[in-house]
């Protein structure tokens, strides 16, 4: 038997690639939420999206902060995870009860339901931001997890892995996926949507130091595609998934200005620090065991969010 899914990789009895499976989706109002229940449909799974408010793609209604289970009730061969109230690096403290009653609570409330309804899996959506802190290496799933260096958000989304294997011995697989820094052009607030606004509006892009930031950037339908492989994988365990590469704030304001044909300018001021690395993870393992890979590049993923503007 297996006793240890985290240290090991089991294959369910009985788990048939080829076979459609009922999957419900939290968050599926969200980007990766929306892009998920698009690629397992499309898989020809059957998929139910939930989310806080009756919009397109969700049909039942859970909002994870207080309800304890879906409106109208589901039934469900695979729970995937993906619901959370969204944060970024070194936030405020002020944020932290939002945080923990969405993304710690909420995900207390899944589980709980994955269990009494007898759901055979949990895909669990958490965030490379959980390793807290870069050297100039990526992060693999060994190494050390220090996640209040990176602020409450990074916490939030560590604790709600921790509630999430409660889950293990109760007759529940869980796999958690670690995505590195999500982007595409349903997300209105990232940084390659305001460079790209910024000089489409002014015909220049203005990057203030230090440009040598960097993080590591995955499209959000590959990672919804990762997403569809997981559910349908036979091997359960903890994957980090990322975008191949490390990607400084000036080279993706050079691929801003390509993509709107406008300058890219470097101003003198800015913050006086060394520059850092805010997300970048080793995801060989996930590559090899799920099929993990980038099918946007940056260039297509950026095109794709100025097309829009």
């Amino acid at each position: 038997p297996c006793r240890a899914r985290r240290r090991q990789h089991c294959r369910p009895a009985g788990r048939d690639r080829s076979v459609a499976l009922r999957v419900l989706v939290t968050g599926a109002s969200g980007a990766l939420g929306a892009a998920s229940v698009r690629a397992l449909r499309t898989a020809g799974h059957d998929v139910v999206g939930c989310g806080r408010v009756m919009e397109s793609g969700v049909v039942a209604k859970w909002d994870i902060a207080s309800q304890d289970g879906p409106e109208p009730d589901q039934r469900a061969d695979v729970v995937v995870h993906a619901a959370a109230l969204r944060g970024g690096y070194g936030q405020m403290l002020d944020d932290a009860e939002r945080l923990f009653d969405v993304n710690v609570t909420g995900t207390l409330r899944v589980a709980r339901w994955c269990i009494s309804r007898g759901v055979s899996r949990l895909v669990l959506v958490s965030g490379a931001i959980v390793y807290g802190e870069w050297d100039m290496n990526p992060k693999s799933e060994a190494d050390e997890i220090i996640p209040w260096v990176a602020g409450p958000y990074a916490v939030s989304k560590w604790c709600s892995e921790q509630v999430a294997r409660l889950v293990e011995g109760q007759g529940l697989e869980l796999t958690t996926l670690r995505f590195s820094s999500l982007y595409g052009a349903a997300y209105g607030d990232g940084l390659p949507r305001r460079l790209l606004a910024e000089g489409n509006r002014n015909g220049t892009i203005l990057v203030t130091p230090p440009t040598d930031d960097a993080f590591d950037l995955l499209h959000v339908s590959d990672a919804a595609r990762t997403v569809r492989l997981a559910v349908e994988s036979p091997l359960t365990g903890l994957w980090n998934a990322g975008g191949g590469t490390r990607t400084t704030i000036a080279a993706l304001a050079e691929g801003c200005g390509r993509q709107v044909s406008c300058e890219v300018r470097y101003s003198d001021g800015g913050a006086e620090r060394a520059p850092r690395t805010l997300n970048w993870v080793d995801d060989g393992k996930a590559r090899e065991e799920l099929g993990h890979t980038n099918e946007i590049t940056l260039d297509m993923g950026l095109a794709e969010i100025a097309h829009g503007l």
